[in-house]
């Protein structure tokens, strides 16, 4: 063969490898595509290749290609080898235990890593030992910093550098990496930052927990684009025995950078700031949880896009003078303030009310450019006489909300509703806007409710009830753009006669729901069928809809189902944690390809016709059961056992499909590769801490450590 004509087919060959190896392709198709290759060159093929020297350049390259694609993250440490992170590393002067490495880590052999961010746990002046491992270093995470910064050689390439916990040294004269876009300060940073020459291209800064500092005499660089203060920025601060200053008194003085689009200050600030001038770039202000100041007199930057207040504002703000471009709006949760005569940005588009917000809105006239309402725990006001903007198009009521809804005028974009676990009100007269599509009940959290009551008692008012939504629906109508409905929590009440809309595609019924529906009339576009953990009746006379594609059968469903008739369509089944029927008998729909059995599942699976297109199968704790005469499907390729698993795998029938293990604690895996299956690329299995790690040639191994 020829140099051309060889060359020709080395960049054939390379060509069709860059192909599957792209960064959006899926995982071993590169090996896929590498093992064609190799099959090309085996006797009686074509041959693409020919000789071992051609083989170890394509296999360079593609290594090569493979390496520039990927992302390391790299923790530097006096235990990580220096092969690694290392430039002149000689092999000859290395350790016996990087020399057995020789083969595989000399720079003729194999391309370095692509190291693009790193956790440095070594003296600061190492870096500049650094090799081409590190050329592309973006990251650059520090464990400690104790040396001048002129003396520190800095990746080219970097843009983000993060210092440690303990950091406080000054910072005048440092010498700062010279593409640096964002700095990331330690807990403990706590030092005068007037003089500090900033990197020209800084877009970042993050300060830590500490900082309090004056900033009002700050040259901040003209790039900075986004800026985080910590917990204890703008609290008192002590400079003599008898005398306290608050550092960020002169806030009216400070002269932000032209350039700052976020703003965000930490839990500890709540300093005036009605005679602030902020930069006509902000877009987005954050205030921390202590913020408490008026804001009726403050001037806003007509740039300003969201506001975010922490959980103890509580001012006024009938007064307060919003820009128009604002479109979103946070309160924390002790707003509780009168919004009737407020007038919203022209432009809002979110607004969020807190935990303690119960005032009228009735008065208000909300924005015409509203899509999202959400209101607190305590909100329970009438909603008969609001007016709704026509653009609303997702409404969340809190958890105590239990209005009546029969006279309320449905915004008509209005595409979402929820309602919290307390709302238990009849909805048969309620009309629906034409365009929503989803509808949900949710359920109480024990965490949720411990703060309404709370709440509540601050207010006086009457402790609410935790009911949950538990009225008949058999006469509602539904709007035919129903496309998912949710029961979380409480509602029980007969299926039968109810007139589903035609577009449902989800349907939840929640934890208390144990009713009949052999005779319930599916609608006729369901996909996911979701019972909750009390369900526990019978199923072989349901009449399932042809479209179901994925059905979960709840914690406590136990009832035969060997003459189940199962949907046509379904590919996903989850049988429930105490489902402990046999299955020999089962007619599994061929469609099924994720099959689940829950805890308390202990039956023989040998005579089981599984279903040809399973991929996933999932054991509990409990299942136990010889596997050695399975006939696995075809297709499967991922076994999950629980716990108490701990049968034989020698000669286990495996099939030529199954890449992924999954074994419990029981368990004890064989140390050589016989049992295991020859496809096998994943396995995952429970150790004692004094095992010795299980090793499978090409087989990714992952041991859980008992009791960790």
């Amino acid at each position: 063969m020829v140099a051309s004509e060889r060359r020709w087919n080395q960049s054939l060959v390379l060509t069709f490898l860059r192909l599957c190896l792209t960064p959006r392709s899926r995982h071993g198709r590169w090996l896929d595509a590498f093992t064609v290759v190799l099959n090309q060159n085996h006797s009686g093929g074509a041959g693409w290749l020919a000789s071992t020297s051609e083989l170890r350049l394509v296999s360079f390259q593609s290594c090569v290609e493979c390496r520039s694609l990927s992302r390391l993250a790299l923790r530097v440490s006096s235990d990580t080898p220096e092969r690694l992170w290392a430039a002149g590393y000689a092999i000859e002067n290395a350790p016996p235990s990087d020399r057995a490495h020789e083969t595989v880590s000399s720079a003729a052999n194999v391309p370095p890593f692509r190291v693009v961010k790193a956790t440095w746990l070594l003296p600061t002046l190492a870096l500049k030992r650094t090799g081409p491992a590190f050329a592309g270093l973006e990251e650059l995470s520090l464990g400690s910093f104790k040396f001048r910064s002129s003396s520190v050689v800095w990746p080219r390439g970097l843009k983000k550098l993060e210092f440690a916990a303990r950091f406080n040294l000054t910072l005048e004269n440092f010498s700062w990496p010279a593409l640096l876009e964002e700095i990331v300060f330690g807990r403990d940073f706590n030092l005068p930052i007037d003089n500090v020459p900033w990197p020209a291209a800084l877009r970042r800064i993050t300060f830590g927990r500490e900082f309090n500092q004056r900033i009002d005499k700050v040259k901040w660089p003209v790039s900075l684009e986004q800026l985080t203060f910590g917990g204890k920025f703008g609290t008192r601060l002590r400079i003599s025995w008898w005398r306290w200053e608050d550092p960020t008194q002169s806030m009216k003085k400070v002269v932000w950078p032209a350039s700052l689009q976020e703003l965000t200050f930490g839990w500890g600030f709540n300093q005036p700031i009605d005679g602030s001038v902020w930069p006509d770039s902000l877009q987005q202000i954050t205030f921390g949880h202590s913020f408490n100041s008026p804001i009726d007199k403050v001037v806003w930057p007509v740039s300003l896009r969201r506001i975010s207040f922490g959980r103890l504002f509580n001012q006024r703000i009938d007064q307060v003078m919003w820009p128009a471009s604002v479109k979103q709006i946070i309160f924390g949760d002790h707003f509780n303030g009168s919004v009737r005569s407020m007038a919203w940005p022209a432009m809002l588009q979110q607004l969020t009310f807190g935990l303690h917000f119960n005032q009228p809105i009735d008065g208000s006239v909300l924005p015409d450019s509203l899509q999202q309402l959400n209101f607190g725990g305590c909100f329970n006001r009438t909603v008969r006489e609001i007016t709704w903007p026509r653009s609303l198009q997702r409404l969340t009521f809190g958890y105590v909300f239990n209005m009546p809804l029969d006279k309320m005028v449905c915004p008509e974009g209005l595409q979402e509703i929820e309602f919290g676990f307390c709302f238990d009100q009849p909805l048969s007269t309620v009309v629906w806007p034409v365009g929503l599509r989803k509808v949900t009940f949710r359920k109480h959290r024990d965490a949720d409710w411990h703060a309404v009551r709370q709440a509540v008692a601050h207010y006086r008012n009457a402790p609410p009830t935790r009911n949950g939504f538990n009225q008949p629906i058999n006469q509602i109508s539904w709007p035919s753009s129903l496309q998912q409905l949710t029961f979380e929590e409480a509602f029980n009440q007969p299926l039968s006669g109810v007139s589903w809309p035609t577009s449902l595609q989800q349907l939840t019924l929640g934890h208390d729901f144990n009713r009949p529906v052999q005779s319930v009339q599916w609608p006729a576009a369901l996909e996911v069928l979701v019972f909750g953990n009390s369900f526990d009746c019978q199923i072989e006379k349901v009449d399932w809809p042809a479209s179901l594609r994925r059905l979960d059968l709840g914690r406590k469903f136990n009832q035969p189902v060997a003459r189940v008739v199962w949907p046509v369509g379904l590919q996903e089944l989850s049988m429930g944690g105490c489902f402990n029927r046999p299955i020999h008998e089962v007619a599994w729909p061929a469609s099924v390809r994720i099959l689940s059995f829950g805890k308390s599942f202990n039956h023989p699976i040998a005579r089981v016709a599984w279903p040809g297109s399973l991929k996933q199968l999932t054991f509990g704790d409990d299942f136990n059961q010889s596997i050695k005469r399975v006939v696995w499907p075809t297709a499967l390729q991922e076994v999950i056992f629980g716990g108490e698993f701990d049968q034989s795998i020698d000669k286990v029938r495996w099939p030529s499909s199954l890449q992924r293990l999954t074994f419990g604690q029981r368990f004890r895996p064989p140390r050589s590769g016989e049992g295991w299956p020859v496809s096998l690329t994943r396995l995952k299995v429970v150790g004692l801490p004094d095992d010795p790690p299980l090793v499978l040639p090409g087989v990714e191994v992952e041991t859980v450590v008992a009791g960790k």
